[in-house]
Order: structure tokens, then sequence, then C-alpha cells
């Protein structure tokens, strides 16, 4: 009677196994074609059939993170890691969702494990420099990015994210010498280009500045902030109508910019034009200072 359990039960796994296959892999192939929904349906028909899978819990909380369902997304990876506790990959994208939702702490604990178990785990070096950056620790973020691109020197990511940390310190020159080094990796990472130009712009560098905002909108000619910034510039370097041709643009793209309308309404006073109209615009979208001045000038 034993024996017939076992060869029942083998039978079992033959069917149940190729069924549980394919559930999976087809999964796996609507989630390399970015249908996410039936890469989930397939994924927890193969969960039912093997509820002790953990890749099966990991690959449907990646999918559930595509389609932002977060929460979801973490409980799937908290299943993986029960499964397996030394599921790293788990960590790191559990760690990752939390990021997402705010959580950064969480996300720290979780990069941290991930850590823990793999040493040399760039990707979690790097989350964690980005939550540390989130809390405003940055002298923390600065150390998990170096670490970061120490095991990978080729990650333009980290240096472009180390140099913001850098900037945010005010610490100029080294946000330059990191943003110039993404560009050197990936030259054309429009981030880095913008990066740059707030930088020089700080030093009251302005031609470099507004030659790399230019070189940052050359490649992403939707980026608002990259024309109100250089726009800024072309403010501090008294080119009054090319500030106001870059804040237009800004709105253009972001009709909501409301630092775009005070602004613009700022050159336009300074020219003796009509301003009204652009402090009350930014004053209807929150801005509170150009609600002052709109009460002050305009009544």
């Amino acid at each position: 009677m034993k024996k017939l359990i076992i060869l029942f039960s083998f039978f079992y796994c033959l069917v149940g196994c190729k069924n549980f296959n394919n559930y999976y892999n087809r999964g796996i192939a609507y989630h390399d074609l970015g249908k996410y929904q039936d890469a989930i349906d397939n994924y927890s028909r193969a969960i039912k059939i093997n509820p002790d899978f953990a890749e099966a819990y990991y690959n449907r909380g990646h999918a559930y993170g595509k389609l932002g369902n977060y929460q979801d997304e973490i409980d799937d990876y908290t299943r993986a890691i029960k499964i397996n506790p030394d599921y790293a990959s788990a960590y790191n994208n559990r760690g990752i969702a939390y990021h997402d939702l705010g959580k950064y702490q969480d996300a720290i604990d979780d990069f941290s494990s991930a850590i823990k178990i793999n040493p040399d785990y760039a990707g979690a070096y790097y989350g964690r420099g980005l939550a540390y950056g989130k809390l405003g620790k940055y002298q923390d973020a600065i150390d998990n990015y170096s670490r970061a691109i120490k095991i990978n020197p080729n990650d333009a990511d980290a240096y472009y994210n180390r140099g913001n940390v850098y900037y945010y310190s005010e610490k100029y020159q080294d946000a330059i010498d990191n943003f110039s080094s993404a560009i050197k990796i990936n030259p054309d990472y429009a981030g880095a280009f913008h990066g740059r130009g707030l930088a020089y712009g700080k030093l009251g560098k302005y031609k470099l500045a507004i030659n790399d905002c230019s070189r940052a909108i050359k490649i992403n000619p939707n980026d608002a902030d990259a024309y109100y910034n250089r726009g800024n510039v072309y403010y501090n370097s008294e080119k009054y109508q090319d500030a106001i041709d870059d804040y237009s643009s800004a709105i253009k793209i972001n009709p909501d910019f409301a630092d775009a309308y005070n602004n613009r309404g700022v050159v336009k006073e300074k020219l003796g034009q009509d301003y009204c109209d652009d402090y009350e615009k930014a004053c209807e979208l929150g801005d509170q200072e150009a609600c002052s001045w709109f009460s002050s000038q305009c009544k």
C-alpha cells in the first residue's frame, strides 16, 4: 500500500509538475512581453500547484511592482523570503518597493539584509544610498554609492546620484566631478548634464551652466526643469529675454509650473513689461510669494 502511494504521488508529480512548468514559463513569457496581469495570473496558477516555489512568488511580486501594486509586491517578496531566507534579490526588490512607498528605513533594513547575504551586491548598496539620501543622511548615502561604484565602476546612475548628494551638500565641485563621470560612461545622460549645469551655476560659471543645460534639453526636449534652470542662469547673466523664453518653454511643457510663472513675472517686471498675469497664475498654483507680490503690486 505504501508503495502504491509513492507510485501514485510520482505519477501526480509528473502531471502536476508539467502543469506547474507550463504556467510558470508562460508567466515568464508574458512578463517579458510587458503583459504583467497575464503574467500574474499564470504565476498564481503555478503557485496554486506548488506553493513552496520561491521564484514564482518573486516573479509575481516583480510583476505586481510593474503595475504599481506595491503592497502586493511586498507581500510576495516576503513569501519568497520565508521559503528561502537567503534570497538576497528578494530582500533587494522588497527594499525597492519600500523605497517607492516612501518607507525609507524599511528599505534600508532590506538592502542591509541583501548585503549581509551578498557583500558584493552593488544594486543593494545603490538602493541603500538612495534611501539614505531621502532621509537626508548624505554621508551615509555617499558611502553607499561609493561602495556600489567600487563593485561596478561603470554604473553611471551611481555616479549621478552621488553627484546629486554632493550638490545637496553644497560640495559643487565634487558634484561636477561625479556628473562628469556619469557622462563619460553615458554621453546621452540628460540628467547628468542638467545636474552639472546646476552645479556650474552655483559656482557662477554661467557659460558652462548654459552649455550643459542646453545639452540636457537637446537630449530630452521635454524636460521642463532644464528649461527653467537654464532660464535662471540667463537671468543671473542678465540675459533677460532669453530667461523669459526659457520660462515660457518650461510652462508650455508643464502648464502648472508655478515657479516658472513667478520667475517670468519677476523678469517682466524688471523689463517694465506686464507681469501681473504671471504673478496671478503662480499664486493660483500655490506660490505664496507670488500671492504677496500680486496683492501689493497688481491690485
